[in-house]
């Protein structure tokens, strides 16, 4: 069984690329494929966005697989060997996860797993904002690396990618990097043959990890979270375009409450909605700026739909998120 681990601060396009990785494996090799999906919080978005597209999927809720739920990603990686014969097992820690701790963590792991590859997401367009903020999380994550991505590289100027590279070298100057757009599609073939080729290496044995540079808290300074689950009952069916565009009107307003509230920085806003006929909708925001990025229909009616919502913040208050949230959704089962 090979392990491939994707891991990225938050909205760093982490499910996106595994999905593009998963499909892609399964396609070329044959491979028999399950997912490992970590979401801080008891609310889960993008292991319901993977089911969508017809992948075996294990959640791991309420903590983060480095330090909480250390116990539960071992059990969970031994019950899918014994079960389910695996030929990969792509893992998705959660944005606040350290890469080197959940390698440390499957040490003297008691299964059989021939490569563990560890890819690491840097969002190029918040870089310097997540840089700004005294993470740990980043140089761990460096160190940790097998493979560094540069994503979303079409928000940026080309002419700031060298400097960015710089920056990831200067914590290790031997890890490799990959500059890459999902959105585009720049880049991606380029990952997938990567990939390919480290699962091909022969095998290994583990490398001791050093604690004093890997080390990273679970906790980042000032972050907030929120989740929860509701059902809007529309007061007049609305077409299921007009439904997507106004349940996308409440984040915006949601945004522009924790702009207004002080917020430092989005983390991720993550949002699936279901209708009764079938109809699904993903929404994500990481930028004040930027609007919801969707993915998804609804119904061609839509009366009733049910919100699955999960957000980390930074510099606000959890009560004050909490009333913002609700006073961006309740609109949405009031009379227009």
């Amino acid at each position: 069984m090979d392990l491939v681990v994707i891991a990225g601060f938050l909205g760093s396009g982490k499910t996106t690329l595994l999905l593009r990785l998963a499909k892609h494996l399964s396609a070329s090799g044959n491979r028999k494929i399950a997912v490992i999906e970590n979401e801080v919080g008891k609310i889960g978005i993008d292991d319901e966005t993977l089911r969508e597209e017809g992948l075996n999927v294990r959640e791991l809720y309420s903590g983060c697989i480095c330090c909480s739920l250390r116990v539960n990603l071992v059990t969970t990686l031994l019950e899918l060997e014994r079960t389910q014969q695996p030929d990969l097992v792509i893992v998705e820690p959660s944005g606040v996860a350290g890469p080197g701790q959940v390698a440390d963590t499957l040490t003297g792991y008691g299964g059989h797993i021939n490569h563990t590859i560890i890819t690491v997401l840097f969002d190029a367009k918040r870089f310097k904002a997540i840089q700004d903020l005294s993470f740990p999380l980043m140089t761990g994550s460096v160190e940790s690396a097998d493979l560094a991505v540069l994503s979303k590289i079409d928000l940026v100027d080309p002419e700031a990618l060298p400097a960015l590279d710089e920056r990831i070298r200067s914590i290790r100057d031997d890890v490799p990097i990959l500059h890459i757009s999902t959105e585009r599609d720049e880049g991606v073939e380029d990952f997938l043959c990567k990939i390919e080729t480290l699962l091909s290496a022969p095998d290994e044995p583990p490398t001791p990890i050093d604690e004093s540079t890997t080390a990273v808290r679970d906790v980042l300074p000032g972050a907030v979270a929120h989740a929860e689950s509701r059902t809007i009952r529309f007061p007049t069916a609305h077409s299921g375009a007009d439904a997507a565009n106004r349940i996308a009107q409440a984040l915006d307003v949601i945004v522009k409450r924790l702009h207004v509230g002080g917020c430092r920085m989005i983390g991720h806003i993550k949002a699936i909605v279901r209708d009764p006929k079938g109809g699904y909708l993903v929404l994500n925001i990481t930028e004040f700026d930027t609007p919801a990025q969707t993915r998804g229909n609804l119904a061609q009616r839509v009366e009733e739909a049910s919100i699955r919502l999960n957000l980390i913040v930074f510099g606000v208050d959890r009560e004050d998120l909490a009333r913002w949230v609700d006073e961006a959704l309740m609109p949405l089962s009031s009379a227009t």
